[in-house]
């Protein structure tokens, strides 16, 4: 056995591990926060580095020295996929810590509520008498009724029948001063809370995405947004991509587990944060609702999701569906109601619902087009009363995954390039160095070789002797787009764009564009006739338009009628938490949005052939 010390922050794990085991593996059951392997394993990401400062792994790989640097590899760098532990000798390995996600910032503003999910009433009742011994909380409903709300559906933590036991015993100091007067919280028709002080009360809205995760701490009864947290899906660890994650769970059945207990740990953690930054107690946590995709709510409810991997890619559950927080495993928020909003199909989940719900999609007359673009592209048709929605297989590309210097949307990452007077400009994601490029980065760099004639329509980046530009370089031994000198970088590395780069984009913006071809001739409209789009999702909150038509991801001329819809998932989320009727509409949505399955259609594969290109088909 050897013994294998991991160092990651301040903390240290030790363990013991048996010769030819996977260093991947072990760093995945140790549950090590904020390490990355997009490709699950498979050594095609480069993205699950560590640094060997002790001890000896297995000679350097043929797919480590294609996806590392030399100085990197000389400086002890390694990939954990391609590691394992030879012998019985000490090794000790630092786990780099992972940059943050770019933070959505905290909000104070009121979210609309047109139709108030919950109450809070004032209501007083007597003791009782030997002529009226009906039970005190009989006495609470009947008075609520008189108020004009019935058939009144009683739903508390136990702790409620505590609190009404000072109405029968008159000693308690509870009941000095008003002895008979009580505060409800209602939800709906919905009986939730009662007590004696006026007493303030919380909920959560949880957008788990594939790659982010963003939580909303809200007041019930005004709407104030108190707090907002946002971090990297730390099921990362296991894949970029749900179908990777899908794959490791049917690898071996614990494996489910891991996966929802990770989710489930990292919602616990950031609703108690919340909390402790808002200083006021948990314990008036009423309900927290949550949007996502099919398959991250599989993960969450611990659901198998083999049925989603293969065709004909049915679902456990597409319903809305409400849990107790401690039925899920939640520690920090026990006695706590989950709803999760419904789904429409295996791969257009309930972010998207969520998303043709903000965008009024259902009620468009003239043709609009909701896009969610990331590892896949789900997007939704709305046009006269009729919604068809499909997926495509964009891949990790946009999410920096599949791409030599990509990264998430971290500190350091650059999200913006140009050309301007000969020379190439980029911003960073808070102004740091340069350590990578995320998707809106990368989109604008494709962009910048098309539109600059350095690659041709075909996606061939063009010699430097075809090409005369400083930016333009040779990587690897072939033409690339130079965005940070070693001198900008810092750490002995330029950034740069490759040729295989521009490849994977070509694939995912084929496959995005292709879907909206197809769903576009689904309903005999053409791009001319297609009145808006909104461009949805935390990697299409920021990106280009005008960039994304020049590459053809979004093709024809839908970039000029294009607008940025945010986070449109964490906004029905929010609905849901704060409208009494948006669980009703998201029904409709469920029942009247028609989801057409691309791989059985092959218009589609034809339009992704011609999406490939750059330029006019």
């Amino acid at each position: 056995m050897s013994i294998l010390t991991l160092i990651h922050r301040k903390d240290e794990y030790i363990v013991t591990a048996i010769p030819g085991t996977n260093l991947l593996n072990i760093i995945q059951d140790l549950e090590i926060p904020g390490f990355n392997a997009p490709c699950g394993g498979k050594g095609t990401c480069g993205k699950c580095r560590i640094i060997l400062k002790k001890g000896v792994l297995n000679p350097v790989t043929e797919q480590e020295k294609a996806l590392l640097d030399s100085p990197d590899i000389a400086n002890g760098i390694r990939m954990a996929c391609c590691c394992t532990i030879l012998k019985d000798s000490p090794i000790t390995i630092l786990v780099p810590e992972a940059a943050e996600s770019r933070i959505q910032a905290s909000s104070t503003l009121l979210m609309e509520q047109h139709h108030p999910r919950f109450r809070s009433l004032r209501i007083a009742i007597d003791s009782g008498t030997l002529n009226d011994q009906r039970s005190s909380l009989s006495k609470i409903v009947s008075e609520i009724n008189t108020l004009g709300l019935n058939s009144i559906q009683t739903s508390f933590n136990p702790s409620v029948l505590h609190t009404l036991g000072s109405l029968t015993n008159p000693s308690q100091e509870s009941t000095v001063n008003h002895p008979g007067e009580w505060h409800i919280l209602m939800d709906k028709s919905n009986l939730k809370d009662i007590q004696h002080t006026k007493t303030m009360y919380y909920g959560c809205a949880v957008d788990i995405g594939t790659t982010t995760i963003v939580v909303h701490l809200v007041n019930l009864l005004d709407g104030t947004i108190l707090g907002t947290w946002s971090g990297l899906n730390e099921q990362k660890r296991y894949g970029a991509d749900v179908i990777s994650r899908i794959q490791f769970c049917m690898e071996q059945r614990e494996n489910t587990g891991k996966l929802q207990k990770t989710i489930v740990n990292q919602i616990d953690d950031a609703i108690k944060s919340l909390f402790i930054e808002a200083s006021i107690p948990e314990e008036h946590l009423q309900v927290i609702t949550i949007a996502g995709n099919t398959t991250m709510l599989h993960f969450l409810t611990g659901s198998d999701t083999s049925g989603i991997a293969a065709s004909p890619f049915i679902p456990i559950f597409t319903d809305s569906l409400s849990f107790s927080s401690t039925e899920l495993g939640f520690s920090a928020i026990p006695h706590t109601k989950i709803e999760l909003l419904p789904s429409i199909a295996a791969y257009v989940g309930a972010d998207i619902s969520a998303g043709v719900s903000v965008t009024n999609l259902l009620s468009k007359v003239s043709p609009t087009l909701f896009l969610d673009i990331g590892t896949n592209g789900e997007m939704a048709l709305g046009d006269n009363g009729r919604v068809v929605c499909c997926s495509t297989a964009a891949g990790p590309a946009f999410e920096g995954a599949n791409i030599r210097y990509g990264t998430g949307g971290i500190a350091g990452a650059i999200d913006s390039v140009k050309l301007e007077n000969g020379k190439i400009l980029y911003t960073t994601i808070g102004n740091k160095p340069p350590i990578g490029i995320c998707g809106s980065g990368i989109i604008d760099a494709a962009a910048l070789l098309i539109s600059s004639g350095a690659a041709d329509y075909t996606g061939r980046i063009e010699s430097q002797e075809n090409f005369e530009a400083p930016w333009i370089v040779v990587f690897d031994g072939a033409p690339a787009l130079l965005l940070a000198s070693i001198d900008e970088t810092n750490n002995g590395t330029p950034i740069v764009f490759t040729q295989k780069d521009l490849r994977e984009v070509q694939l995912a913006k084929a496959a995005v564009a292709g879907g909206i071809r197809t769903l576009l001739k689904d309903r005999n409209i053409s791009l001319d006739d297609v009145a808006h789009v909104y461009l949805a999702g935390g990697f299409g909150s920021y990106i280009n338009p005008e960039n994304a038509g020049i590459i053809g991801l979004l093709p024809g001329n839908l970039s000029e009628k294009t607008e940025t819809a945010g986070n449109t998932s964490g906004q029905g989320a929010l609905r849901a938490l704060l409208d009494k009727n948006e669980f009703d509409n998201l029904q409709i949505i469920q029942e009247n949005c028609f989801y057409i399955e691309l791989s059985a259609r092959a218009d589609f594969q034809q339009f992704y052939i011609e999406e490939m290109y750059f330029g006019d088909y």
